[in-house]
């Protein structure tokens, strides 16, 4: 990883490298492909589940995840998140952990390494847009460095993937056969009919934290314990072998 741009490529060059429409080029204009074999993973998360779609204003985690092999030494990263032909910032970057920083190109946030990163995974808080924004596309670029000071040997990959925005609710969706919430007793339980014999139910609530989860085998009638919740709006997450269904809950 060359040492000038070893602080982050925003920081040092002002330029997306991301391979998004906004970039000259990505990683791989400086560091060659190296020995490593990197590949970019990007994940948006939420209760500890990868998810494809997105309600506005919700707390998610971006996760990107630079994959090499046992011969890199250093990691490091750049994404950021668009949408619309205009490529306008989507959503908002918030609270990144030590080694990650926010920068700011042409009124986009990008965040990205502080310092190379002895770890291949980055982590931190992706704040989801308005309503009406529209389909989001996140762009991740990473770098598997080789730490010889320089850019020689090093193996750089790109990728992006495609978020969807959910509806005002996901209850306008129809919801799969076989889902139905039997009960909802405030501060006691909730009541699941399930669609599979065996699978798992979280709750996360609108920050993105997951409250609770419970795991169901060889029936499809469940029941989860609410009498820890605040009342409040919660996202009910089931996933099985099936396929899996999101839907917005209200706990008075």
């Amino acid at each position: 990883m060359m040492l000038g741009n070893a602080g982050g490529v925003a920081l040092v060059q002002k330029l997306d490298r991301t391979a998004s429409p906004l970039s000259p080029g990505p990683c791989q204009e400086c560091h060659s492909n190296g020995n490593f074999n990197p590949t970019v993973d990007i994940k948006l998360i939420s209760g500890g589940v990868p998810v494809t779609s997105y309600i506005p204003g919700t707390v998610y985690i971006l996760q990107v995840v630079i994959n090499a092999n046992q011969n890199a030494q250093q990691f490091g990263f750049q994404a950021v998140a668009l949408h619309g032909a205009a490529n306008l910032q989507a959503g908002s970057f918030q609270n990144p952990p030590l080694g990650i920083a926010i920068r700011t190109v042409n009124n986009r946030s990008y965040p990205e390494h502080k310092f190379p990163s002895l770890q291949d995974t980055f982590r931190l808080e992706w704040l989801a847009p308005a309503g009406g924004t529209g389909n989001v596309k996140i762009y991740a670029a990473g770098v598997a460095s080789n730490a010889n000071g320089n850019s020689g040997g090093d193996g750089a990959a790109f990728s992006n993937i495609t978020i969807e925005e959910d509806g005002a609710s996901s209850l306008e969706n129809s919801r799969p056969t076989g889902f139905k919430i039997l009960a909802l007793i405030p501060g006691q339980f909730i009541d699941l009919q399930l669609p599979d014999q065996q699978g798992v139910v979280t709750l996360v609530d609108l920050q993105g934290r997951l409250v609770n989860t419970k795991s169901h085998q060889g029936t499809d009638r469940m029941s989860m314990d609410l009498n820890t919740l605040i009342p409040g709006i919660y996202l009910l997450h089931w996933r099985g072998p099936s396929g899996m269904w999101t839907e917005k809950i209200l706990i008075p």
